[in-house]
């Protein structure tokens, strides 16, 4: 083997034993809880059209423990009433 391919060879070679001797640090941190604790925050103003999808939308998330808060900034339109009759439909609710 000529000096040139022996260069090659460690070229390649130390940065390969470097990735694996560094491979465990990038192993995915383990989970203290089965799942993780989300808070969905909708800012809403005169949102009568759209609230009701919005709402659907968070409320079809999956594989989270997660409360939906609906900031509600004085809604001169139905918003507060939809998003309260939405609210009886789930089971825990908090006002």
């Amino acid at each position: 083997m000529t000096t040139l391919t022996i260069c090659a060879l460690l070229c390649a070679v130390i940065p390969a034993l470097l990735f694996c001797y560094n491979l465990p640090l990038y192993a995915p941190p383990p989970r203290s809880s089965p799942l993780e604790s989300v808070s969905i925050l909708i800012p809403a103003r005169n949102e009568e059209r759209s609230i009701e999808e919005c709402l659907r939308a968070a409320l079809r998330s999956e594989n989270l423990d997660f409360e939906v808060i609906v900031l509600d900034d004085h809604s001169e339109d139905g918003t507060a009433s939809i998003v309260r009759r939405m609210a009886w439909t789930i089971r825990e609710f908090v006002w």
